[in-house]
């Protein structure tokens, strides 16, 4: 047994993004490997980590709700130890371990390594009752809780560990790289994360091979800035140069691109997604806004003409290519002129995919103290406009697809049982829709099947099995 001792059991709740996701399959990899025991049930575990997200105000939020949650299993359950990781700890620190007491451990998101070992100090200091049968104080154990900027103090050596997938059988996310360096007004993630820090390319390959030789099919690459890969190691973008030795792994059918910053995506980005079969045709390209105004105030590089003719050009030189963006609405400063230039701009460009979020005031943010204010109600009637204006876009384009083949990546099986759930190329996963298959015969959960898209059901298609005729 990895750690020695009993084997303890655990549980693993993990909010937030892709990113988020790739840590907590990491810690429960360091758990499994020191000897824990998984298990799904919170009411079974003896020791319950919740994985947060300290992104936006409601994201704290959800996070604060997870943990109060997974709180209760202590008292009518048979967990002893609550412990805490990642963004809302790293931002909060100790404070979090005062505010509140029912956490025991706190950690912050580059502690993957030294979290076995304190949780099962701690579950065997209470299973002892301490030095006089009493069980200690919650809150009570010293917790490795960073607090302040992230300076990745194991080094990105930890993305190397063991993983337990938590995704289906057919694709994983594979994270290139940690922190930013682009310092949007914004964003607490540089102050969270740390600087942007590439992991050296034979690391991502060693794991994209360990991947691909466990079935994994679709290797969606993330990062806090995907097209910044490789600049501060190779001194120059390396993504490119990144798809191409994935592409070459036995394997491996799909490479699809997230978070990638505009006016990163050059020439040989744009000729992989062209010309690489292995890459999928689709791009998410984070635009947050057009107004040249509040993209200077969110210190964002570009403008609505330059994101023009970044769209225009990718469609015009990858034909079929999918682009998905975010904006952001109720920035200080968005007035309604501001606004009316997003609207018609996103009406304009006819985004293949995209999310809108409105915006969250984060202290500690350069644009926390910035004037022109835009109330909450009035930033979210702002998002369900942008949102009502896509949704239309976005039926008109489900409609066209109608009739047309694709092959679908088989994720699983409907809740009724009745239909399987799946993506093509042009659905990234969890962001996107899905396809509802329904198929004459049983399909490979993890394969890939041919698929005729037959109708629209909200976000969601519908299609069904296409196969080759029997001699």
């Amino acid at each position: 047994m990895g750690g020695g001792g009993i084997s303890h059991t655990f549980g693993m709740v993990s909010l937030g993004c892709p990113k988020n996701a790739v840590d907590s399959e990491l810690i429960m990899g360091a758990m499994v490997g020191a000897g824990f025991a998984l298990r799904t049930d919170p009411g079974d575990c003896e020791a319950i980590i919740v994985n947060t997200c300290g992104f936006i105000e409601e994201a704290k939020s959800e996070s604060i709700g997870a943990i109060l949650d997974m709180a209760g299993h202590k008292a009518g359950g048979r967990c002893k130890a609550l412990v805490v990781v990642g963004c809302l700890s790293q931002r909060y620190g100790e404070s979090l371990l005062g505010e509140m007491p029912e956490v025991d451990l706190a950690f912050g998101v580059d502690a993957t390594e030294g979290i076995p070992a304190a949780v099962r100090r701690l579950l065997e200091e209470r299973e002892g009752g301490g030095p006089d049968g009493a069980m200690p104080e919650a809150g009570g154990a010293p917790s490795p809780c960073a607090g302040a900027a992230s300076g990745h103090p194991e080094g990105l050596g930890r993305m190397d560990g063991e993983r337990v997938l938590s995704t289906p059988p057919g694709w994983a996310w594979l994270r290139v790289s940690e922190g930013c360096d682009n310092k949007c007004s914004y964003c607490a993630i540089p102050s969270i994360r740390g600087p942007h820090v590439s992991r050296p390319m034979e690391s991502v390959l060693r794991e994209a091979a360990s991947l691909a030789g466990k079935g994994v099919r679709e290797l969606n690459l993330v990062a806090q800035d995907t097209t910044r890969y490789g600049l501060d190691i190779y001194g120059e973008r390396m993504l490119p140069r990144l798809i191409r030795e994935l592409s070459s792994i036995r394997g491996v059918e799909w490479l699809r691109l997230l978070y990638c910053y505009p006016d990163d995506v050059g020439d040989d980005l744009i000729k992989e997604l062209r010309e690489n079969g292995r890459l999928c045709k689709y791009i998410d390209i984070p635009l947050q806004h057009c107004s040249a105004k509040v993209l200077r105030a969110m210190n964002r590089r570009g403008d609505a003409g330059a994101y023009a003719a970044l769209v225009r050009r990718l469609r015009a030189e990858v034909p079929g290519i999918v682009v998905r963006t975010t904006v952001m609405t109720g920035f200080p400063g968005e007035g309604e002129a501001e606004f009316a230039e997003l609207r018609g701009f996103v009406k304009d460009l006819r985004f293949d995919r995209l999310g809108a979020f409105a915006y969250s005031r984060e202290e500690g943010t350069p644009a926390h103290g910035l004037g022109g204010r835009v109330g909450k109600r009035e930033a979210m009637r702002r998002k369900g406009l942008i949102e009502a204006d896509q949704g239309a876009i976005y039926a008109e384009a489900c409609e066209a697809r109608l009739g047309l083949e694709y092959d679908v990546l088989i994720d699983g099986v409907s809740l009724d049982g009745i239909s399987y759930t799946g993506r093509s190329y042009a659905e990234a996963p969890l962001a996107d829709g899905r396809i509802a298959v329904v198929s004459a015969r049983p399909l490979a959960i993890g394969g890939f099947a041919k698929v005729r898209l037959i109708c629209r059901e909200g976000l969601d298609i519908v299609g069904e099995a296409v196969f080759e005729p029997t001699q």
